[in-house]
């Protein structure tokens, strides 16, 4: 009788690995695939192992392992696909201290709200769901760990990147030559949300003595957004120019960004590069680099 209560309190602990290691498995990054796959079948096969040797005692005893396995792997499962979708609290980060051996440059930051460049895990596809559940229904929380495993397989069949980061490599270069060597061009993408105020107080501790900002993509709110995140970053309590690029969003628009989303979660393919976008690169360096110049002017104008 205690063989068959101590197996059930096993089958538990099983089932309840299992249901939890199975969200696991679907959304980490794909370098923590392998693992998650390891703890899964290893709680697979131990679970398994244990109904057999019951149902040869007690096929009976059996029947309810198999019934506490089951339950108890489902409400794990439950409980970590809702958690999933739950944003992390944020810690701002301290006071950034520029690097007294740093050189001073100055940096062009291109803030994307186009896919991410790689799947690192749920945390930015979060708020990426988060914005798209505003324009329609997405699939429900329960089943939203697959989606994630959708979502990184697109990332996988691409070389774990997305081809529309080579193609914005590829359009920044000029503005880079514009610039020339003292100022860095760098992109983020904005659905790395609070954490980009730690990526800007890195630069500044970098060396980074002003900081451009270029929305794409990103829309009205988006700009809010990305003040907010500038704000708690206290670049600007060190003395960091900051600027932002009047004109809005440079070479994708907000609905051209969504849509590429959009098709990224609904068909588990890169959408291609439309027509719009390959035509905007033409030419457009030039009026950022002399925007970024005349900043510099009107900076040395007031001092």
């Amino acid at each position: 009788m205690y063989a068959i209560v101590w197996n059930r309190v096993f089958l538990l602990a099983a089932g309840i690995a299992f249901g939890w290691t199975l969200v696991n498995y679907w959304v980490v990054s794909p370098k923590d695939k392998l693992r998650q796959r390891n703890w899964l079948l290893l709680s697979v096969l131990g679970g398994g192992a244990v109904l057999v040797l019951l149902g040869r005692v007690s096929p009976s005893a059996a029947k309810v392992g198999s019934g506490v396995f089951f339950f108890s792997a489902l409400v794990a499962y439950a409980a970590n696909a809702k958690q999933v979708g739950k944003e992390g609290v944020f810690l701002p980060p301290a006071l950034p201290e520029r690097d007294p051996s740093a050189s001073s440059w100055k940096a062009v930051l291109f803030i994307v709200g186009a896919e991410p460049l790689s799947y690192s895990g749920p945390e930015e596809w979060r708020r990426i769901l988060a914005r798209l559940e505003q324009k329609g229904p997405l699939p429900h929380w329960f089943v939203r760990p697959r989606l994630y495993a959708r979502l990184r397989a697109a990332y996988e069949a691409t070389g774990e990147r997305a081809p529309f980061w080579s193609a914005l490599e590829d359009a920044i270069a000029p503005l880079q030559r514009e610039l020339g060597e003292e100022t860095w061009v760098r992109a983020f993408s904005f659905w790395e949300g609070p954490q980009l105020a730690k990526e800007f107080a890195q630069l500044v501790r970098e060396g980074a003595v002003a900081l451009y900002f270029l929305p794409m993509g990103l829309g009205e709110d988006g700009v809010r957004a990305l003040r907010e995140w500038v704000t708690a970053s206290r670049v600007r309590e060190v003395g960091v120019r900051v600027e932002y690029y009047p004109q809005g969003d440079v070479l994708l628009a907000e609905d051209e960004a969504l849509a590429r989303l959009c098709h990224l979660v609904e068909k588990g393919t890169f959408a291609p590069l439309e027509g719009a976008f390959q035509e905007s690169v033409v030419g457009w360096a030039e009026p950022i680099a002399k925007w970024v110049a005349e900043e510099r002017v009107n900076v040395l104008a007031r001092e």
